[in-house]
């Protein structure tokens, strides 16, 4: 739609039963009704349709219009067994315009009510989870067949802002420009307004008074997400003259304001009365993303003009349920069951909602979504530290001494003779569940006394120990020398905490030469490992 706003635009009409054509009610839009209402022929429109409901206008700011999707709801309108027509009507008033109205993809259709699952959290949620691993779980609705879709998001857990009205005008300055009538300022009257229940703002409409203005300014600045689609939404009615208005604006600095939305709608004073008393508030949308990754300030601008019209009575502007929400899901997975588990989640705080499927008349059609829930993640990362081979935590057997040795960093080692069995260290640690981390080590043989560097990673264990063993052979049919084996270890950048067993011994064996590494668990088995034990070996190659 871009036509010249409140003279030209469009509209939808029914037949019912071969009938006359009638304009479709506004409080039968399910979602965006026409925006506003053509300007009365007393007001200067030459339109055929003046003073009717239509979309007119162009994208505020510009000169272009941007498709939209529009839901009627033709049920109140209609009996089983009618036969109806529908009918698209274009009119305009006798000079000026833009481009006009492009209208695409029609479809008539009965819906059934669709149930949205209800999604909770399981138990091994601890809140807050200190492994990144829990279960979402959700109850499929009567009727529903899956498969289910599964979402996620960080920034669209919560309403950016939401206000009922029912708590009064506390999230809002009240100022005014002009020579202000008293009871042209803003504020809160409940059930005031026929066709609607509860409290509302309302800025009165006052007659003769002239080139003034009441604003309703939010007192806290909205930070609009980066990522997404970020709309503002209220409900609302007004009926003024042809030179007041209705404004939303938005200001990144406080001082500088720009128009995103603009309504004006003028009717002689007894429709104006028929309409006040039998016409629902009316869901607006206004699309906020253009102001993606800035911080902005929000108010609505009852604005009077400069002109008293004889026949028409400015009746104000009444506003409910302000909401500015982002939608920046991601989807994390489609399941054919009910309950997913998410796993190694990093910190913070996120939320999720799921929708399922329905097979209508041989169609996959998808559901409304459920609730949401909110996750918050704090596990402990425990940063990289280095323990060196005299560390007071490391304990020795008697097969190994302290030598000076200037390639150990603290200036000594424990040396194993190669000759009488096993030697061990040990140092225990526990693993949280669902942590992972790096254990560096480093040794050194005799054969060409070059330093060398294992890294192992570690992933999932409640408690666990590294076991390292150095095996030497003596030949098959042949004696060989044994070399003397100096080694050193040093316990670097784990990222795990509590006990860790670390186990260096000198062996005969059979098979090459090897150094080898196990993993070995007490307790929750490593994930997606089975059993209690890895096993990791490489060749030394003589020494």
């Amino acid at each position: 739609m871009a036509t010249e706003a409140t003279f030209d635009g469009g509209q939808v009409e029914i037949s019912i039963n071969g009938g006359a054509f009638q304009l479709l009610p506004q409080e039968a839009y399910e979602f965006n009704a026409p925006n506003s209402a053509f300007l009365s022929a007393v007001d200067g429109n030459t339109n055929p349709n003046a003073g009717e409901f239509a979309w007119n206008g162009t994208d505020q700011g510009s000169f272009v219009g941007s498709w939209g999707t529009t839901i009627v709801n033709l049920s109140s309108l209609t009996d089983p067994g009618n036969t109806i027509k529908l009918r698209f009507t274009f009119s305009q008033d006798g000079c000026n315009g833009i481009d006009g109205w492009y209208v695409d993809n029609g479809r008539v259709y009965y819906c059934p009510v669709l149930e949205a699952p209800v999604l909770s959290l399981g138990a091994d949620y601890e809140n807050p989870d200190t492994n990144g691993s829990y279960t979402l779980t959700w109850t499929r609705p009567t009727g529903a067949v899956g498969p289910d879709l599964l979402q996620t998001a960080t920034v669209s857990c919560a309403p950016l802002l939401q206000d009922d009205a029912e708590g009064g005008t506390g999230q809002w300055s009240i100022t005014t420009a002009g020579t202000v009538t008293p009871g042209l300022a803003w504020e809160a009257v409940a059930n005031e307004k026929p066709q609607h229940t509860g409290t509302a703002f309302r800025a009165r409409g006052t007659n003769a008074v002239a080139n003034q203005a009441s604003f309703l300014t939010l007192n806290t600045p909205i930070n609009i997400p980066a990522t997404g689609t970020t709309f503002l939404t209220f409900s609302d009615w007004n009926v003024n003259e042809g030179d007041d208005a209705v404004l939303v604006e938005v200001s990144t600095n406080g001082t500088d304001w720009t128009a995103v939305y603009q309504d004006s709608r003028s009717e002689l004073a007894p429709d104006g009365a028929a309409a006040f008393a039998t016409e629902p508030f009316f869901n607006r949308s206004v699309n906020l993303t253009g102001f993606a990754a800035q911080s902005i300030r929000i108010r609505f601008h009852y604005r009077m003009g400069a002109e008293d019209r004889a026949g028409s009575a400015p009746l104000g502007w009444y506003i409910d349920d302000i909401a500015v929400n982002n939608d920046s899901w991601s989807n994390v997975a489609t399941v054919g069951g009910t309950s997913y588990l998410a796993t190694n989640v990093g910190n913070g705080t996120r939320c999720y909602r799921v929708r399922t499927s329905y097979n209508l008349g041989g169609q996959t059609v998808a559901g409304p979504f459920s609730n949401v829930v909110s996750v918050t993640v704090e596990r402990t990362v425990v940063e990289p530290t280095c323990m060196e081979d005299d560390d007071s935590r490391i304990s020795y057997d008697n097969g190994w001494h302290s030598v000076n040795y200037a390639g150990a960093s603290g200036g000594h080692f424990r040396l194993g003779t190669g000759n009488d069995g096993q030697h061990g260290v040990a140092l225990n640690f526990d693993v949280a569940g669902g942590q992972t981390g790096t254990i560096t080590y480093h040794y050194l043989k005799s054969t060409n006394h070059q330093l060398q560097g294992q890294r192992r990673q570690i992933a999932g264990a409640r408690k666990a120990r590294l076991v390292s063993g150095l095996v030497h052979r003596t030949g098959v049919g042949r004696t060989r020398a044994r070399a003397a084996q100096h080694a050193w270890c040093s316990l670097c950048r784990w990222l795990l905490h509590g006990e860790l067993q670390l186990k260096r011994a000198t062996k005969r064996g059979t098979g090459n030469d090897q150094q080898q590494f196990r993993f070995v668990e007490s307790g929750q088995a490593i994930p997606g490992k089975p059993g209690a034990a890895r096993r990791h070996g490489g060749d030394l190659g003589g020494g």
